[in-house]
C-alpha cells in the first residue's frame, strides 16, 4: 500500500492493542481509488486473520443496497468462519444503502460476536451518515480517511510498476498520467495500462 502511511500506522497501531477494546465496526472513506477496499481486505487477511475465500464477504452497495442483503448478513454472523479466525464484511459503496438497510444494520454492528467485522467503505461519508441510522452507525464505527496519493508518491507508483513490468515511461507521459489520476493510485495503474 502507497501512501496513507499515518492512517495505516494508526490502523495497526489500533488492531494491536487489548482484543476488547478493538472495534468490530469501521468506516473507510475518501475518494475514488485510493486504497479504502484494498486496506479492509488487508486488515482482513493479515491481522484478523479471515480466509479470503470462506470468511471474507464483500457487498457492493450500489447493486445490493436493501435490507434482503442486511438480513443474510445477519443470519450468516451467527455461525463461525469455516476457515480462519474471523468473519469480516466488506460493504463497498456504503453510501448507496437504503435507510432501510442502514437500519437494519444498526442491530448487528451493536451486538456482534466477537469473531464479527464490520467495514464500510465510501466515497460519500455525507451520505452513508445521512440521516438517524447513519449517525447511529456513525457513534458505533472507528473513521479511516484515506487521503489521494501526492504527485510525487503517484509518480513513484507508476514508474515502480512499469519498471517491474519492463518497459519505461518517458516525463511527458509520467505527467500526462499524473494529471488524468487525480491523487487516484486505481486511475493512474489503469491509464498507465
Amino acid at each position: 500500500m502507497m501512501g496513507n502511511e499515518k492512517t495505516i500506522e494508526a490502523i495497526k497501531t489500533h488492531f494491536a492493542q487489548d482484543p476488547k477494546r478493538v472495534s468490530h465496526c469501521h468506516i473507510f472513506y475518501g475518494g475514488s481509488g485510493c486504497g479504502k477496499t484494498t486496506i479492509a481486505r488487508a486488515i482482513a487477511t493479515e491481522i484478523l486473520h479471515a480466509d479470503p475465500t470462506f470468511s471474507i464477504r464483500e457487498y457492493n452497495s450500489s447493486n445490493n443496497r436493501g435490507i434482503d442483503t442486511v438480513r443474510v448478513i445477519t443470519d450468516e454472523m451467527k455461525g463461525m468462519p469455516l476457515k480462519g479466525k474471523s468473519l469480516v464484511y466488506i460493504i463497498d459503496e456504503a453510501h448507496g444503502m437504503t435507510t432501510d438497510a442502514k437500519r437494519a444494520f444498526l442491530k448487528p454492528t451493536e451486538d456482534m460476536p466477537n469473531h464479527v467485522y464490520f467495514f464500510f467503505c465510501t466515497t460519500n461519508l455525507t451520505q452513508f451518515l445521512k440521516g438517524d441510522e447513519g449517525k447511529a452507525l456513525a457513534t458505533r464505527s472507528t473513521q479511516w480517511k484515506m487521503e489521494p496519493l501526492n504527485p510525487r508518491q503517484l509518480g513513484k507508483l507508476v514508474l515502480r510498476v512499469a519498471d517491474a513490468e519492463k518497459f519505461n515511461v518517458d516525463d511527458k507521459v509520467l505527467t500526462a498520467i499524473m494529471d488524468v489520476a487525480d491523487g487516484s493510485p486505481r486511475a493512474a495503474l489503469v491509464a498507465l495500462e
